[in-house]
């Protein structure tokens, strides 16, 4: 048994033990009686009980054990006023009961949750302040004494409704007046609380392992793309009559470089690739940044954001992504085909620790309503959410059923959630359950949108597998058409259904080439989802290389359209320009006023908080921000790298040390902060303002700050 310190170390100063009837331990202090957080086994309680697992639920309540008392395994939780959880408990003989209600207590509970005890035709109501700690001090509030009819039993509902605060249910229990004295006035010995079953001879199990997948062939597997026959498809969609100018080769560069491994050309990559005389050196290039560990990383990163921009963190739980991005990373670098990782996405299990690909769903919390709405939007395009509380009245056939169907294949996962760190996160199955519409009275057959349904009954791991099976299905073409039209997105600006996430049939889209989203589709499944075949396609086209010179609305698709970094980035892109140091500061200690201290935010952190933006909002949309400009601007850490004294030895010190002509400075800080080379007039505007500023090193500075702080530093074009 752990005690948990709720109080400032000085108020430690007198501590006696008294056990209380529950079989817990409360900790007698001056200022008050503080509880130690355990386990009450049911075999330890005298009277009749009744746990939260053989109650009636209605809604996503989801097991907790993150603070304070409990009976048996655990308590309920739910925040929202859409639940509640009906107890029904019966005494061994007639006559006065006290009936108790079981809750945990803590300072994030609801202060009015309402309880109502119904016995003979009779309901009496409360507000129970579950900030507070229940009567005995431990776990049971008595909600008073009742006469039990021979026959009758006692109905106990903890709801939901009008509250904003988390409520908990835990267990209810009839004892008698003088089963209530006894209990009160007999402890338990100290120590005899349940003892972990984990011993040094007992080590944890291992994780389960995970789910075999195995592809399927497609009936219509499609026909693969070359890239001459995709440009002249774009041309044939659009009905392009005039010709567009490529790109020159540093533009190329820059931004195959950073579509595919999120930074720009280091000087070195710049001058190799300029002295490359073949014809396909293009295409070299897109297969050796295809080879870069980078790569993975980089795609890793934009599919973190996809999920994480909408998910939500649980209290006292502070989300890592360092797991889940690492996993990501390496099935891209592997070339895993994107059927198979988003089939291992949505049907892993475990904590997060061992198996990050369980991020998904341990990180939605192992909410239903919340796994459906996303996991369509994500991997079908499709936006669904709307039909949770009602019919869609925009979208045919998107009903509230149909949603809830989707909703139920997740009725039984289960994410138990740990404080602090996300890699004990565990995502399980809750042994039972179904689901059905909110105030509905049938349960719901899990079923896709494209109504394929499997029984009731299935398990959590059953249920999961014949999801993702449907949906990363070859002869699902709305999934592969929800990747090209997302990617494609990324790499032109533009997908080809707008927006990216709501392509789904009855939408009003702003729509265009939908021969091409079906040709590039077929393409996908035909290489067996294989996501560098797909890239390597679009970026060898014309359409990719082309220079932005026309932008109506004719054309928006004919050449990629000059768009905002994110902020991984932009971070990647100040450390090739200047060396920046990735610093993370350390954590602060815990203390009684600050139990759960975030963890602090590395320079990485702050870049991304000043530049990050959700993948699936349209080009267009991405703001400029003051706090982008400050940054830059200002930063200390950026400041310290862009300063030349001699002592700084930052890159600008050691280049202004080694070089005396301003020529080649100039060209050095173009190459290294923009990958190109400076215009004529360009070098003339630098080389002039250095001979007119006294001071050669301070001028300098100036240069590399403007350069930093341009437009094109956080732009690809």
């Amino acid at each position: 048994m752990s005690i948990h310190n709720r109080t400032p170390r000085s108020s430690w100063c007198k501590v006696t033990f008294q056990a209380v009837a529950t079989g817990l331990f409360c900790l007698s202090l001056v200022g008050g009686p503080t509880c130690l957080a355990a386990s009450v086994p049911l075999d330890k309680l005298t009277g009749v009980v009744v746990d939260d697992a053989k109650a009636k639920t209605v809604g996503e309540w989801r097991n907790s054990t993150s603070s304070g008392n409990w009976v048996a395994a655990g308590y309920r939780v739910h925040r929202g006023p859409d639940a509640s959880m009906q107890f029904t408990i019966k005494p061994v003989k007639p006559g006065p009961h006290h009936v108790r209600l079981a809750y945990s207590a803590g300072g994030n509970r609801e202060r009015a949750t309402p309880v109502t005890v119904a016995v003979a035709g009779q309901t009496k109501s409360y507000k129970i302040d579950q900030t507070k700690k229940p009567s005995d001090g431990a776990c049971f509030h008595d909600l008073g004494l009742f006469d039990i009819p021979a026959g009758q039993s006692v109905v106990i509902t903890v709801s939901t409704k009008g509250t904003s605060e988390y409520v908990i249910a835990d267990a209810v229990q009839l004892l008698t007046p003088a089963e209530l004295k006894v209990a009160l006035s007999k402890p338990l010995p100290f120590g005899s609380a349940p003892k972990p079953t984990a011993t040094k001879k007992d080590p944890p199990k291992p994780p389960a392992p995970p789910p075999t997948f195995k592809r399927q062939a497609a009936k219509n597997a499609g026909q693969s793309l070359a890239a001459d026959a995709l440009d002249k498809l774009v041309a044939s969609s659009l009905k392009l009559e005039s010709s567009f100018n490529v790109i020159d080769d540093e533009a190329f560069l820059r931004r195959v470089t950073l579509d595919l491994i999120g930074r720009q050309p280091t000087p070195a990559e710049l001058d190799a690739y300029r002295k490359d005389t073949s014809n396909t050196k293009r295409a070299t290039a897109i297969d050796r940044l295809l080879a870069s560990e980078s790569f993975g990383t980089n795609w890793a990163n934009y599919w973190r954001d996809v999920i994480a921009y909408r998910q939500q963190e649980p209290e006292l739980t502070f989300h890592d992504y360092g797991p889940f991005n690492k996993w990501l990373a390496e099935r891209f670098n592997k070339n895993v085909g994107w059927d198979e990782v988003v089939f291992n996405m949505l049907t892993a299990r475990g904590k997060i620790g061992q198996q990050p690909a369980a991020t998904y769903i341990g990180f939605h919390q192992g909410n239903a309503h919340r796994l459906a709405g996303e996991t369509s939007r994500i991997f079908m395009g499709v936006r669904i959410a709307c039909a949770e509380c009602h019919d869609d009245p925009f979208v045919e056939g998107l009903t509230q059923e149909r949603f809830h169907g989707v909703a139920a294949f997740f009725a039984r996962t289960n994410a138990k959630i740990a404080q602090l760190t996300s890699d004990n996160i565990e995502v399980l199955d809750k042994g039972k359950g179904e689901h059905r519409v909110p105030r509905g009275k049938v349960d719901l057959k899990p079923t896709t949108l494209d109504g394929q349904s499997i029984a009731l009954g299935k398990n959590d791991l059953d249920r999961r597998v014949a999801l993702a099976s449907a949906l990363v299905s070859g002869d699902n073409r709305q999934f592969a058409q929800a990747y090209v039209n997302r990617v494609w997105g990324r790499l032109i600006g533009r997908g080809m259904i707008e927006p990216i996430d709501d392509m789904g049939p009855g939408v009003e889209h702003s729509k265009v080439m939908p021969q091409v989203l079906d040709a590039l589709a077929d393409h996908l499944i035909a290489s067996n989802f294989d996501t560098k075949s797909f890239m390597r396609l679009v970026m060898n086209t014309q359409v990719y290389q082309r220079d932005r010179t026309r932008a109506t609305d004719h054309v928006a698709l004919a050449s990629p359209a000059v768009k905002k970094m994110n902020g991984d980035e932009v971070f990647a892109s100040l450390v090739a320009a200047l060396g920046l140091p990735n610093v993370t500061p350390e954590r602060q200690k815990k203390t009684a006023a600050v139990r759960f201290p975030p963890p602090p935010k590395s320079t990485r952190d702050l870049v991304a908080d000043a530049f990050s933006f959700d993948p699936s909002m349209a080009d267009a949309d991405v703001p400029r921000t003051m706090k982008q400009a400050m940054f830059l601007m200002n930063n200390p850490q950026v400041q310290a790298r862009i300063n030349a004294s001699p002592g700084s030895d930052s890159l600008l010190a050691r280049l202004l040390k080694s070089e005396a002509n301003d020529g080649v400075i100039a060209d050095h800080l173009y190459g290294v902060v923009l990958a190109r080379t400076p215009s004529a007039r360009e070098r003339k505007i630098v080389q002039d303002y250095v001979t007119d500023i006294d001071q050669r090193t301070e001028a300098w500075e100036d240069v590399l700050w403007s350069l930093i702080n341009s437009t094109e530093f956080t732009t690809r074009k």
